[in-house]
């Protein structure tokens, strides 16, 4: 069996230590390179707890610092990470910047909302934080029984406000109608699936305010709960991208700053090095990664975790192999054709 690997791979860092040491210096901070790839399934990736312990080795290796900049780019993930990972940086650097390339979404979002700086360019952009929730209570997929349609906080509060302001349904008995055709629905609700998009929203606004409020230099109350209500219910929208005008001058968020001379170019260079390395946006195609070999295994990197000792990926293992298929016909004689084969055979960190 043949394994193919990116040619990246047989390199100390994926992101060149000269780019890294230029920030640095640059800044005078220490540099964490953080991604979350974001194509399509089987190659897609979210923020999740596992990156944990991957960041305490890499903040071992830093060691206590003045300064630590942690350039980002994800789709999103886990909402509980965000806190988390602030409060451990904060264990090991006085301050703490967040560097967009391009993209930090929903709970990248509220990781850079923990930072004393944000630095954003012309490409960078943030989201909304409100959560799409997926438990043991949400209703069955129709399309796959095995699994579990995702709830939007948005959703179901715009359910609510349609009846409400805008239907002019007011009467106790009413409003349960309304809600038990949410529950009598095909695919069903389950009530307890609605109790925690509530909590969620609960949770997300609470952990974005104390996020807001760790920040070295304090902002007022006032100022973090405008930007908690805007990013958490106002946008109506989980996929209403915010770019850096708008983010710092309509949002106030008062911790964007415009990079300084040299960090803006600084920030395409990096962007290009990953984007080579991890294919952003590219969809899977067995076809092509097959080649005219017919059966192999390719490790693709779909999350990093970069600083300027160490690195560790993340890698999907997918084996691909040519097959030939009868396919009936209506003449009675089959025609073969060849058809590609694929599983994931492994993920894990490396």
């Amino acid at each position: 069996m043949t394994w193919f690997f990116p040619r990246w791979v047989k390199y100390s860092s994926i992101m060149d230590s000269d780019l890294i040491k230029k920030l640095e210096q640059n800044r005078q901070s220490k540099l964490i390179v953080y991604v979350t790839g974001d194509r399509p399934f089987p190659l897609s990736a979210q923020i999740g707890l596992d990156i944990l312990p991957i960041f305490r080795r890499h903040l071992e290796g830093i060691g206590k610092v003045q300064k630590i900049d942690l350039a980002i780019f994800s789709t999103g993930g886990d909402t509980l990470v965000p806190w988390r990972l602030i409060t451990m940086m904060r264990e090991y650097a006085e301050s703490i910047g967040v560097i967009v390339l391009h993209k930090a979404h929903s709970a990248a979002t509220m990781i850079a909302l923990g930072a004393d700086e944000i630095l954003m360019d012309e490409l960078s952009e943030i989201s909304p934080i409100d959560p799409t929730v997926s438990n043991q209570y949400n209703p069955v997929d129709p399309q796959n029984p095995q699994a579990k349609l995702p709830i939007s906080v948005e959703d179901v509060f715009s359910y609510l406000d349609l009846i409400s302001k805008k239907m002019g349904i007011k009467r106790e008995e009413e409003i349960v109608k309304v809600f038990n055709k949410l529950v009598d629905s095909n695919p069903s609700v389950h009530p307890l699936a609605i109790g925690n998009v509530y909590r969620s929203f609960n949770l997300v606004r609470l952990l974005a305010n104390k996020l807001m409020s760790s920040h070295r230099q304090k902002m007022s109350q006032d100022d973090i709960d405008r930007v908690v209500m805007v990013l958490a219910e106002r946008l109506h929208s989980h996929y209403y991208f915010i770019g850096r005008k708008e983010a710092k001058n309509d949002l106030g968020i008062r911790t964007i700053i415009d990079p300084v001379v040299g960090i803006e170019s600084w920030m395409r260079e990096a962007y290009d090095d990953l984007n080579n390395y991890m294919s952003f946006g590219k969809p899977f195609n067995p076809e092509e990664e097959l080649g005219a070999i017919a059966l192999k295994n390719v490790a693709f990197p779909v999350a990093l975790i970069q600083s300027e000792k160490l690195v560790s990926t993340f890698f999907t293992t997918i084996e691909l192999q040519r097959v030939q298929v009868l396919d009936a016909v209506p003449s009675g004689t089959p025609v073969t054709r060849n058809q590609i084969n694929w599983r994931i055979t492994h993920q894990g960190w490396k």
